[in-house]
Parts: structure tokens; sequence; C-alpha cells
């Protein structure tokens, strides 16, 4: 069955993540909690980050204008990416539950929000989920 869904931010005209679709076990109809959908899509964005990491690492060599210009500054590496540990997908499904329970991203199937993690969905070829990232205002109180 294949799964759609976008991510958006508050204030942006372009989406953060355009509308893109995934592959789940399971058929059309059938009901499915917020939560495993979270999960699922989770899952294969933290593995699809990681494959793209180390591809990235792996043909990144770089190139001798890029040694030069880097020279000029002091200092030459291989990028922030060379030493840094995968991303961990259990880790990124907790922050996202924990996002969501904390409101600071909403879910909507269609048009229709989603408000808790245990809420049961139908989905049909032609359902969308979208992922709103909220973006809270700061200031304090003097």
């Amino acid at each position: 069955m294949q799964l759609s869904f976008s991510v958006k931010q508050l204030g942006k005209k372009r989406p953060f993540i355009r509308q893109q679709h995934l592959e789940i076990a399971g058929e059309y109809h059938q009901a499915y909690s917020l939560h495993s959908i979270l999960t699922h899509i989770v899952k294969q964005q933290v593995q699809q980050f990681n494959k793209g990491r180390e591809e990235k690492n792996l043909l990144s060599f770089l190139k001798a204008d890029q040694i030069q210009e880097q020279a000029t500054q002091g200092k030459v590496a291989l990028g922030a990416l060379s030493h840094t540990p995968q991303a961990d997908s259990d880790q990124a499904v907790e922050a996202v539950l924990q996002a969501f329970e904390d409101g600071i991203i909403a879910v909507f199937l269609d048009d229709q929000q989603l408000k808790r993690l245990d809420e049961i969905v139908q989905l049909t070829p032609d359902s969308l989920f979208t992922f709103l990232r909220l973006t809270f205002l700061a200031g304090s109180y003097w």
C-alpha cells in the first residue's frame, strides 16, 4: 500500500518536504493508528537520510579548487558529515511522538486534523497526510 505525506511549516510558502510516497505493508480501508503511521514515516525518512549521508561521504572528496579555497582560510576539512554518527530511528520516532504530544507538530489526514496518537484512521489511495511544523512566538515578561 502506498502512503502519501508532506511536511509544511507555518510562514513558509514552499513545503519543507514536498509530497512523497511511502510503501507500507497493509491494505487500504484497513484501520491504522496515528502512532503506527508516524512510526512508519519517521523510520523511512531516517533510513533515507542515513543512506544519503553514506553516499555523500563516499563521493564527496575535495576537488583541487575546494582545497585551495579552504587552504586560504587556514583549514582543509572534509565537512561536518565525515565523523558524525548515523541517525537513530528509535530516537527519531520518540522525538516525533513527543513533538506531537507537546503540540509542536499538527497532523492532518486530507483536511481533518488528527488530535490523538491512538486515533484510528481509514486510508484510501488518495489519502494525504500533512504534517505542519508549528512555530511559537518567543518572548519574556519584564
